[in-house]
């Protein structure tokens, strides 16, 4: 139903009836004249009557439909505008408009000569300038959406159009799921007729079109709110997609490096995963940058179109200390994704400290006499062919376990430790929980009771499994007397390793003779309930051999047999060699403590802090900022730092690269790691997440799908494409208070108030006779003259005597008149007059006829 911007026009309507109201005043009223004679009347035409009635009934039509059209077309009458139930009227269509404009990395193709984020916030910026005195209006970006209760709105639009001008897309992820809801918690407060919210993207089906769906929630069936629920009803979503296709692009989505440390001349392979985001097959050429240098180059790979390759880059360090590096390719329409940066630790050594919990005078009886050989064995050849250990190993007996001083070391191993010193146990833990990597190794001197509460000392577990009992029986002098290779002929008692179905970085890969070890003792451990553990190895009894659990950002592996042969001939086999030194290597790797995010994803400056901290971040560009974090539970204190006060205790970045996070305890221990004053650096890693953000835009949807996507009544949701862009505020307007239809009814009084005129002086034969100067006999509607001895007929209007009628006698006659009696001679011819045709019929009333006015 029509609806109208100004209704007090209306009453122009009234006037609709001041055309019948004068054709009933000034209708023309008959009298009675006496005639004698009805002769003549044969000579009128009675149709003459029947047509000039149709011919005024269609002017009086004509001319009151243009007297209704015209208050009808100053009404200014709309169409489709305010949904009914919107509430209010569309003569006061005020609207609250909530523009989510999509900032996030995709936005950033350049697609002819612009990017898609220039083409968005012009979009933006048409959607202000259609709001009226009285609008109010948000701009929420996908990136960086406001707390719960922090969006309003504002009727200051020409700071909003400011704010799109300083406004630039970033490399963290958009949640445009999260955009509608806090665009509905404002909406559900607004008061206005006109409810709109328009999600300005690129459409892309992954991180974008795809988490508008509803999804089922945790393991039930139960679906998720669609987005139009979080929506107030009658609430209109339009959306503009500004992207035009895609473009070519190859984004780089992972950098690997090997599991085993960073070594001075041992030269690394690192693997570079390559993603073709086009519809066209592209060949690039990976480099790898350390310092900002390009120092080597990949072969040139050939990405198929939608596919995925890894290039391989070699390469060796030349000296020691820390780099950041990235990996680069160039040419493609997406800069953001073509950088990968990673930090690379080279030592001339790695250190590793090992606790010998079972010496021996004897070698071959020393709990790390084969681990040892092991390791020191693993060495790069040089460039005279000489071998440098990559590890320098550190051999301490439990006793002497160093409370301070372990962040030096990369990973600690314990062979048969019986126990710690419960400071040494808690020192072990945060060393483990800052980063790094810890083996233990069983024997005959482990309790499980005694590891247990060693290794629960102030907190959670620091291994995933607890130690059951020891099984099998026999010493290790017999099980050393095995023969190595296997040529006694019988086969040992015990138990073996199952081969493992799965690769893991602390498992050698393709390898094969894991089931010639035997075993005739071993740890039967019980993984704990609720903890996140793995199980690395199994024993061919099926029992756990290997156990891993990730501690902070640090692991603890948990091996359920010695390193030594005093429970079975494992350091006699060709398994042994490479599984500790695959051991060796992934708890040396996992103590990199390099922290890794992505833009825009908050990240905590001191988990688990205990005191106040004093944070200092060191920026990619060199820009340092200071912070002061309070730990979770405490007050206000000097400092104003405040209880879950996520502005100081997170940082969220919003560049990539390298950031440098220096923490340090201002109270607590006297002394050791985490005391006061003792600084603790933590590298923080910053790169894109091109998972989501750098695949291609979706096909374009119909307005339709997108309805059925947020579950919404198609008749609420607009779709407008890139190429639609030059009417959108037409449209937009058209949407908001309806299509104008005045100028239908303005140009239709028009046409019937010309058409009326024309017709009423030019078609109507009367006036037509008396625009030509002729009679009403020329025009072919009375006879040209009358019989010859006949006075001339004259036309008779209805109910009126001929004014030709034979003159009587009487007194004054004129002179010349016959005397009575005499013949009459013929009169003269009159000159022919003009007179109106018989509007109708004659009626006779009392022998007489009603003469018309003249």
């Amino acid at each position: 139903m029509p609806a109208f911007q100004n209704p007090i026009f209306l009453l122009g309507l009234l006037a609709a009836g001041l055309p019948l109201i004068i054709h009933l005043i000034h209708r023309r009223r008959a009298k009675v004249v006496k005639f004698s004679s009805l002769r003549l009347l044969r000579l009128i035409d009675a149709r003459l009557a029947r047509r000039r009635r149709l011919r005024e009934i269609l002017l009086l039509v004509a001319r009151t439909a243009a007297l209704v059209l015209l208050p009808l077309a100053l009404a200014r009458p709309v169409a489709d505008g305010p949904r009914s139930g919107a509430g209010g009227d569309a003569a006061g269509a005020r609207a609250a408009v909530v523009v989510l404009l999509d900032d996030t990395m995709s936005l950033g193709y350049r697609e002819e000569g612009a990017t898609r984020f220039q083409r968005a916030r012009a979009a933006a910026a048409e959607v202000l300038r259609t709001l009226e005195p009285g609008d109010e209006a948000m701009v929420l970006s996908l990136s960086r959406l406001p707390a719960p209760g922090g969006e309003f709105f504002t009727r200051d639009t020409a700071a909003l159009a400011l704010s799109l001008d300083e406004s630039a897309p970033t490399l963290a992820a958009g949640d445009p799921r999260a955009a509608f809801e806090r665009a509905g918690e404002a909406l559900g407060r607004s008061t206005m007729v006109n409810r709109e919210v328009y999600l300005i993207s690129d459409m892309q089906e992954r991180g974008g079109v795809d988490r508008l769906k509803a999804r089922t929630a945790g393991g039930d069936r139960a679906r998720a709110r669609a987005v139009a629920d979080l929506l107030p009803q009658g609430a209109r979503v339009t959306f503009i997609n500004v992207a035009r296709g895609s473009s070519p692009n190859v984004a780089i989505e992972e950098v690997s490096l090997p599991v085993a440390p960073l070594v001075v001349g041992r030269e690394t392979t690192i693997a570079v995963r390559l993603a073709n985001h086009s519809g066209a097959a592209a060949e690039v050429t990976a480099s790898l940058v350390v310092g900002g240098k390009a120092v080597r180059d990949a072969p040139p790979a050939r990405v198929e179109a939608g596919a995925t390759t890894t290039a391989t880059i070699a390469h060796a360090f030349a000296e020691a200390g820390e780099f950041l590096c990235s990996v680069r390719v160039t040419g493609d329409a997406l800069e953001a994704d073509d950088e990968r940066f990673f930090l690379a630790r080279v030592s001339e050594q790695t250190p590793v400290l090992i606790v010998n919990g079972a010496p021996s005078p004897v070698p071959y009886q020393d709990a790390s006499f084969y681990l040892a050989a092991a390791l020191e064995s693993d060495a790069p050849a040089g460039p005279a062919g000489a071998r440098a250990p990559i590890y320098r190993l550190d051999k301490v007996h439990p006793s002497k376990m160093p409370e301070e001083g372990l962040a030096k070391y990369r990973a600690v191993l314990l062979l048969d430790v019986p126990g710690l010193a419960p400071s040494a146990a808690l020192a072990l833990r945060r060393w483990v929980s800052a980063g790094g990597g810890l083996v233990v190794f069983a024997g005959g001197q482990v309790d499980g009771e005694e590891y247990d509460k060693m290794f629960s000392a102030g907190g959670a577990p620091l291994t995933a499994a607890r130690v059951a009992f020891t099984e099998g029986a026999g010493a290790g002098a017999d099980a050393a007397k095995a023969d190595a290779d296997g040529a006694g002929g019988a086969e040992q008692p015990g138990i073996s390793f199952e081969a493992p179905t799965a690769a893991h970085p602390a498992l050698p890969a393709g390898l094969l003779g894991w089931t010639s070890p035997r075993l005739v003792r071993w740890l039967r451990l019980e993984p704990r309930e609720g903890e996140p553990a793995r199980e690395v190895l199994r024993f061919s009894n099926g029992y756990p051999a290997i156990v891993e659990k990730p501690v902070g950002r640090g692991v603890s592996l948990f091996c359920a047999f010695p390193a030594d042969a005093s429970w079975g001939n494992l350091p006699l086999r060709a398994v042994y060699l490479p599984l500790v030194r695959a051991l060796a290597r992934h708890a040396a790797a996992s103590r990199e403590g390099v922290l890794a995010a992505s833009p825009g994803a908050p990240v905590p400056l001191a988990p688990g802090a205990e005191h106040e901290c004093d944070v200092v971040i060191v920026h990619p560009g060199g820009r340092e900022e200071r912070r002061l974090v309070a730990p979770a539970g405490a007050g206000g204190g000097a400092s104003g730092a405040k209880k879950g006060d996520e502005s100081l205790a997170a940082l969220t970045p919003w560049e990539t690269g390298l950031y440098d996070l220096r923490v340090t305890p201002r109270g607590g221990r006297p002394s050791g790691e985490g005391a006061a004053g003792a600084e603790r650096r933590s590298p923080l890693v910053v790169n894109v997440d091109t998972a989501a953000e750098s695949a291609p835009a979706a096909e374009p949807r119909s307005a339709a799908d997108l309805a059925e996507i947020i579950a919404a009544d198609p008749r609420d949701v607009m779709l407008v494409t890139a190429d639609e862009l030059s009417g959108l505020r037409a449209r937009i307007l058209a949407r908001r208070h309806g299509r104008d239809l005045w100028p239908w009814f303005f140009w239709a009084a028009i046409a019937l108030l010309v058409g009326e005129s024309i017709f009423a002086n030019w078609l109507l034969p009367a006036k037509r006779v008396a625009a030509r100067g002729g009679s009403a006999a020329s025009a072919g509607r009375l006879p040209a003259q009358a019989p010859t001895g006949a006075a001339r007929p004259a036309p008779v209007e209805a109910g009126a005597a001929s004014r030709a009628a034979p003159a009587k006698a009487a007194a004054g006659a004129p002179a010349g008149a016959a005397a009575p009696g005499a013949k009459a001679a013929p009169a003269p011819r009159p000159p022919a007059t003009t007179t109106r045709p018989a509007v109708g019929p004659p009626k006779s009333a009392g022998g007489g006829l009603k003469e018309a006015p003249r």
